[in-house]
């Protein structure tokens, strides 16, 4: 790969790759020369073919010394740990699997390996409090972060089913529906306090997928988030946290369909109008790549001819439960609390922080007296003639 002190980088190499291979992006060629040709490889196979990429890789790397120091001072403490957690677990090297890129298949670290050495020395921890948080993301979000061709992580997770098919292994499974990243699932959870709408429900169905919070829970807050009206307006963004939570949890998809199907059916046209735009835009920009999974859990859901919708009894209906109704937004227009009136300070400042806008409806004061009595004055007028005849 070299003449003399001439050395082609990656990026001539790649360039190379894409023309005589006929194809456009660097993804699209490791797909078909690399992974397709090894689908049916063994371990050992694979495990060479890695290698020896992995070793190109290094050797037509950037020829900057510093990125090369980092790259090399990452596996010395990659391997450094890996080997402490070895020795003090007792797990035997041949049940673990290392997952890494191609680049560090390969190393000439002295620590790389089971066998390497304990010459690295890492500092003590520092004081910095870790941050955990749940990080909503996609096939195209992925793409987008490693600049890889659009399609390319959708390609693979097909070529990925394919093989696990024909070759009839059964894939390590992600401790019960999140697999062995549910104490870290967990730790994240616990330590997230969102505030954004949409990520306030992905934390909720995180907490559902964890056992935190029921279906009737879920529900419940839903109940309430319909029930408030300077809550309403948000509520697209909640169900933009639920659509990006479909894609690790796609056991919500039923409650999904629910949620927008009790919103149709519960809010008055002057509220769910203006509302619709968002909501349209909501599934069109968040949930276009689950669209299918919606409408196919819809088709499950609805009967299949209109003349059976009126005697129709949706699921989450079938049980009805005993609750406290919540009143509808709009259908009592112009009925404040007084006291909110009369201090509207704090409902602004929460308006503001939740993006609503919307103006106080000022009343006439409230007659005084009993209104029942006055209403029917002849309970009244009898009781008063009792009490002056005695």
């Amino acid at each position: 790969m070299e003449i003399g002190d001439l050395r082609p980088r990656f990026a001539e190499l790649e360039e190379h790759l894409l023309r005589h291979g006929k194809v456009r992006h660097w993804s699209e060629w490791w797909h078909q020369y690399v992974e397709v040709p090894l689908g049916d490889s063994d371990h050992d196979t694979y495990r060479q073919v890695m290698l020896l990429i992995g070793s190109l890789f290094r050797r037509l790397a950037p020829g900057d010394p510093n990125r090369v120091r980092v790259d090399e001072d990452r596996e010395r403490y990659m391997w450094t740990r890996m080997r402490a957690h070895l020795a003090a677990t007792g797990a035997d090297p041949a049940d673990c699997l290392y997952v890494c890129g191609a680049f560090h298949a390969a190393s000439r670290v002295a620590e790389f390996g089971v066998h390497g050495t304990d010459t690295f020395e890492i500092s003590p921890r520092t004081a910095t409090t870790w941050q955990h948080g749940l990080i909503p993301s996609s096939h195209a979000a992925i793409e987008a972060q490693f600049g890889l061709a659009a399609g390319s992580v959708s390609i693979a997770a097909t070529v990925w089913a394919k093989n696990v098919k024909r070759t009839r292994v059964q894939p390590y499974r992600l401790n019960g529906q999140t697999g062995c990243d549910r104490p870290q699932l967990e730790l994240a959870v616990g330590q997230s306090h969102p505030e954004d709408p949409s990520k306030t429900a992905l934390l909720w169905a995180a907490r559902t997928q964890l056992g935190h919070l029921s279906r009737a829970d879920l529900r419940a807050k839903c109940d309430a988030l319909l029930g408030n009206p300077l809550v309403v307006p948000a509520y697209p963004r909640y169900l933009s946290g639920f659509l990006h939570a479909l894609e690790p949890v796609p056991g919500l998809t039923d409650f999904v369909v629910e949620a927008v199907s009790i919103a149709f059916g519960r809010l008055l046209d002057p509220v769910l109008l203006p509302w619709l735009p968002t909501l349209i835009g909501t599934l069109r920009s968040d949930g276009a790549e689950l669209a299918p999974l919606l409408i196919r859990e819809a088709g499950r859901i609805f009967p299949g001819r209109l003349a059976a919708l009126d005697a129709w009894t949706p699921p989450w209906r079938s049980q009805p439960e005993a609750h406290t109704a919540q009143p509808t937004p709009g259908a009592d227009a112009g009925h404040g609390v007084p006291l909110l009136a009369a201090h509207p300070a704090t409902c602004d400042a929460l308006a503001g922080l939740l993006g609503c806008d919307g103006s106080w409806q000022t009343e006439p004061p409230a007659p005084h007296g009993a209104a029942l009595t006055r209403s029917h004055p002849d309970t009244a007028i009898a009781l008063e003639a009792l009490l002056a005849g005695r």
